[in-house]
């Protein structure tokens, strides 16, 4: 007997825009969406950093039916030589970025929701009808 599949032979692609505006309050905006029919080859993973992007699909009801989290892309961490000759990291806050997520959609997937968690607290939430 076959295998069912949590997800449907669908594939959205993603690009965002995440900037800081007057009040250092985040906000993204969908600057394109495509979607395909297929599967993802492997399993998507997830982060678990102190400042991550958390991508929800939501039912019609806003009840959440697959999450995967990514890095915050306006934290960025960046290897330098220092003084003496050792690297360091440090990390950089950008004012503005873009980014990318490629999800396999559930067959229930109405929403898409983007959570941001700044130092393991959610700071905002923006949501996008999707089908």
């Amino acid at each position: 007997m076959p295998k069912a599949n949590r997800f449907s032979d669908e594939i959205i692609f993603m690009t965002f825009k995440i900037y800081q505006d007057s009040t250092s309050i985040s906000k993204i905006e969908l600057l394109e969406k495509k979607s395909i029919s297929g599967t993802l080859k492997g399993t998507q993973t997830s982060v678990h950093a102190e400042n991550r992007l958390i991508i929800k699909q939501e039912d019609v009801q806003h009840q959440v039916v697959n999450e995967m989290s990514i890095e915050h892309p306006l934290f960025r961490y960046v290897e330098y030589g220092n003084q003496v000759g050792e690297l360091e990291t440090r990390l950089v806050e950008q004012k503005s970025a873009e980014f990318f997520i490629r999800v396999a959609l559930h067959p229930k997937t109405y929403y898409i929701r983007i959570d941001e968690i700044r130092n393991d607290e959610k700071r905002t939430s923006t949501a996008m009808k999707i089908r």
